[in-house]
């Protein structure tokens, strides 16, 4: 059991446990990995790499998230201040949503399996200036997101890797039906 959750229930213990627990799979290994918007992807390339060394038959990666603590915590600063610089810097955060995702990985039996998996596992670390947060107890959540930068980073990040992509599954545009595309924080 991987939690790749940004926050997990407590410090102590790891929310893997509790998942272990609540899904009943007792003798299972389990820990927690945190990356921010990466943490699923870093917990599928863990998961695979067990799986393909034989040391795990199964893997059950998961996450879950309650952004809006600090989206209520950003509502309340600004009810104060009333700040438009503040609110350019925060408005990312009133676009979370509560939620998570689960997927199970394990070797396929029957020949069924993932044709190509490529796994973009590069971070622009210099980017992260444009989405973090923290707490402080005298002064609540503090942090950044910048849609309009995020947004225009992620497009450029997109627009370099997409002929790539394309040629190493020997796909062209027309071959894609639809695209399914996850929140803005992304990259």
């Amino acid at each position: 059991v991987i939690f790749c959750g940004i926050e997990g229930d407590y410090c102590e213990p790891a929310t893997s446990h509790q998942i272990q627990q609540a899904v009943g799979a007792v003798n299972a290994s389990c820990y927690d990995t945190s990356n921010a918007c990466h943490g699923m992807i870093n917990g599928l390339m863990q998961a695979d790499a067990y799986v393909q060394c034989g040391a795990i038959e199964t893997a059950l990666i998961c996450t879950g998230e309650v952004p809006t603590k600090l989206t209520f915590d950003f509502i309340r600063h600004l009810s104060v201040s009333k700040d438009r610089k503040q609110l350019k810097q925060w408005l990312g955060f009133f676009t979370v949503g509560d939620g998570g995702g689960a997927f199970i990985v394990s070797r396929a039996v029957d020949g069924s399996r993932v044709k190509k998996y490529r796994t973009v596992s590069k971070c622009n670390g210099e980017h992260g200036v444009l989405c973090y947060y923290g707490y402080d107890i005298s002064q609540g959540y503090f942090g950044n997101m910048s849609m309009q930068q995020i947004s225009t980073e992620s497009l450029a990040y997109h627009q370099s890797e997409i002929e790539n992509t394309y040629n190493q599954l020997g796909w062209c545009p027309a071959d894609i039906d639809f695209l399914l595309a996850s929140s803005p924080r992304s990259q």
